[in-house]
């Protein structure tokens, strides 16, 4: 996709959100139901082995504050599950595996906002209930996506370093450079610049790529500020 754009060619961007949608599934993604002091659960998760193996890891909440009472969690870097109870909760989870497999399921933490809840780790989303705010969100991660594809094709932070440690003192570290847009328009490019503790030069800028350059070249000797700021 980036050569193509380097190459200047028009190309159909990919979906972000198909990107993120779970289309593959491991033999060990689980679901069951149980009994336990008379009260159906069930539990969805990946591991190697039966989930119910892992039921100490899942203990529920035993005091208000601390999370819902009726749903508990563990995961570790090769595995994870999901607990629940109550009727209400055991649906709920049975129709989530359903639209897993039905491929509806989206890893949704480019996009997935709640202001009254407080949202940690992986998020995954059911596609069939996603909301007006939600496809707004959607649609301005693809741009955003979109956009710093547009930004790598025309990135020459890499050159810039490199031909900067050509100029400048051995002793000098260059620091980092990093690409960013001119303005929203996408009318051009300018570099962030990170020069560290020891060379003078704002921090950020952004610059241009011959300011950066005749800077360099000048072996750092003067303090390096910005022509033209960045447009908000």
């Amino acid at each position: 996709m980036v050569a193509a754009l380097k190459r200047g060619e028009v190309v159909n961007y990919p979906s972000l959100l198909e990107m993120q949608r779970i289309s593959r599934f491991p033999d060990e993604l689980q679901f069951i139901e149980i009994s336990s002091e008379g009260q159906t659960e069930a539990i969805l998760g990946f591991a190697e082995g039966p989930l119910t193996c892992y039921l100490h890891e899942l203990s529920f909440p035993t005091r208000f504050g601390v999370g819902d009472m009726h749903v508990a969690g563990a995961w570790d870097e090769r595995s994870f599950a999901v607990r629940v109870r109550t009727p209400k909760y055991v649906k709920a989870l049975t129709q989530f595996h359903k639209a897993i497999r039905a491929g509806k399921v989206v890893f949704a933490g480019t996009f997935f906002r709640r202001p009254d809840v407080r949202l940690r780790g992986v998020i995954l989303a059911n596609t069939d209930y996603l909301n007006a705010e939600d496809r707004d969100a959607i649609e301005r991660a693809q741009k955003e996506y979109e956009s710093r594809l547009r930004l790598q094709a025309r990135d020459e932070s890499m050159l810039i370093y490199q031909e900067m440690r050509r100029r400048m003192p051995k002793r000098l570290d260059v620091g980092h450079i990093w690409a960013v847009w001119a303005d929203k328009e996408e009318s051009g490019v300018l570099y962030a610049y990170n020069p560290g503790y020891r060379l003078p030069a704002e921090y950020y800028g952004p610059y241009t790529k011959d300011e950066l350059l005749q800077w360099a070249a000048a072996g750092a000797s003067y303090l390096l500020k910005p022509s033209v700021r960045k447009a908000s």
